[in-house]
């Protein structure tokens, strides 16, 4: 499953998120702040939050790929989460990389997502997730 964090976090920081199989939007458009900003959950207990952002896999599915060292904030491997509609819902736990400091957990059909790409087009837009807690990026 390591590996598995290790591929997305790969995938999100070399691809782009704009993505041409969506007649709504523009690929630039889907590739904006507003679109990654709408996929960002609050992770949020009484001992404090985290934020994380939901990504979708055309092949794998939904997920919110948040930072490891929010791991403490679970209870039984579990953790509230809350759009910025403030709709709620419960993740789990999937996978942690201390290395890398992320966190995988299911993700929910009820919040919004970035899809990952699976291709990446000369000029697109590229989104990075970068770390926290002092580890070097």
């Amino acid at each position: 499953m390591k590996k598995f964090i290790s591929l997305l976090l790969l995938v999100l920081t070399i691809a782009a998120v704009g993505r041409t199989s969506y007649m709504a939007h523009s690929r630039y458009m889907k590739a904006s702040d507003s679109y990654v900003r709408a996929a960002v959950v609050l992770l949020k207990t009484a001992q404090g939050s985290c934020t994380g952002v939901q990504v979708k896999s055309e092949t794998k599915g939904l997920y919110v790929l948040t930072a490891a060292h929010c791991r403490g904030l679970l209870t039984d491997g579990r953790i509230s989460a809350f759009n910025e509609a403030g709709q709620e819902t419960e993740l789990a736990f999937i996978d942690e990389d201390d290395a890398a400091d992320l966190m995988l957990l299911t993700g929910s059909s009820i919040f919004k997502s970035v899809d990952v790409a699976s291709a990446v087009g000369l000029h697109d837009k590229v989104h990075t997730m970068t770390h926290g807690a002092g580890v070097p990026t």
